[in-house]
Order: C-alpha cells, then structure tokens, then sequence
C-alpha cells in the first residue's frame, strides 16, 4: 500500500475486468462510428445544400418541410458528434477504473445484477451511469435524425417508387436499432442496485 491508500498489486476481479473491456469496446467502436455518422450527415448537408439554392426547388419546395429538413441535418451532426465526444469520456472513465478500484476496499465475492451496477460499484460512480445515458440518448437521437434527413430529402426530390422503397428501407434499418434501445434502456432504469455489503 502507497501513502494514499492504493493498493498496487491490485487487480481487478476477472469478471469486473471483462465488463470493463467489453465497454471499452464498444465505446471505442461507438466513436468511429457516431464520427462517421456526423461525417455522412455533413455530406448529405452539402449536397441538400446544392439542391435547395437551384431557384426552381426553392420555389416549388414546401418551406416547413424544408425548415424540418434542416433540423434534422443539424441535428445528426451536432447529436452525432455529441455521442463521439460522450464515447471519448466514457472511454477515459474505463481506464480509471484500475486506479479507482485499488482505492476501494470491496470483497471480491457477491453478486451484482448487471454490468452497469459492477462498474458503478467498483468506483465508476453515479457520472458513468449520466454519461452512459448521455451517449445512447446522442446516439439513438442522432441516427433517428440521419434517418429523418435522409427520408425528408427523399420525399422532396424523388419519384413515387423511389419514395416507396426508401421508406421501406428506413422502416427495416431503424428495427434493430428499436430492439437494442428498449433492451437497453430496460437495463439502465434497473439503477445501481444498493451495496450488498453495507
């Protein structure tokens, strides 16, 4: 033991370690892609962009669905560079888990009912499961408005059958992502259970 209290030899249970690594994981992968995402709605900004200063469209377009385009557009980039940032933090908060672990004086025998409580147990504290909410409400936001920008865009530029088919499309791509947001979110309103050894 070191003057502050840690332990150096300490090591994270097997299991508190897997968790930390399979978060690690996806926040990582969670950064390159919100970082694409924000990179693909700037491109598709630029390009609603050239259509819409044609005089012609300007003139023929509806003005509130317009406005509601642009919204959606900014909204998948700032969103979208939002949940990058939120993964980032989220990401640095995973590597202090060692160090804050070691200061900690928790058995390491018991149970736990999720992933969420063992790392807010082992020391990640009430700021991971904020940030956690953060990122996946930025995330599911910020593809729900790609989506919009890109099926608003659709509706205003294209023929009947390519309206029919991309609707199709959207409707098919966003049921995963339905599934996985439900799980999720029944997972986080669960809440850090109480400290089974207080």
């Amino acid at each position: 033991m070191t003057d502050n209290g840690r332990d150096l030899n300490h090591e994270l249970p097997p299991l508190v370690e897997n968790v930390r690594e399979g978060w690690q994981e996806t926040s990582s992968g969670s950064a390159v892609v919100t970082s694409l995402l924000a990179a693909v709605a700037t491109g598709l900004l630029s390009l609603i962009n050239d259509v819409v200063n044609n005089g012609d469209f300007k003139q023929q377009a509806n003005p509130h669905a317009l406005t509601f385009l642009y919204v959606a557009s900014f909204g998948a980039i700032i969103l979208s560079a939002s949940a990058t940032v939120t993964s980032l933090f989220l990401i640095d908060k995973l590597g202090d888990l060692p160090a804050l672990a070691s200061d900690l004086d928790k058995p390491r025998e018991g149970k736990l009912a999720s992933d969420i409580d063992i790392l807010v147990y082992y020391g990640l504290g009430d700021t991971w499961t904020l940030a956690l909410w953060h990122w996946i409400i930025s995330l599911v936001l910020g593809i729900w408005c790609l989506f919009l920008q890109v099926i608003v865009f659709v509706y205003m530029t294209q023929t009947t059958p390519v309206i029919v088919v991309a609707t199709i499309a959207t409707i098919f791509a966003v049921l995963p992502m339905v599934y996985l947001l439900f799980k999720k979110a029944c997972r986080l309103l669960k809440g850090p259970l109480k400290d089974p050894y207080a």
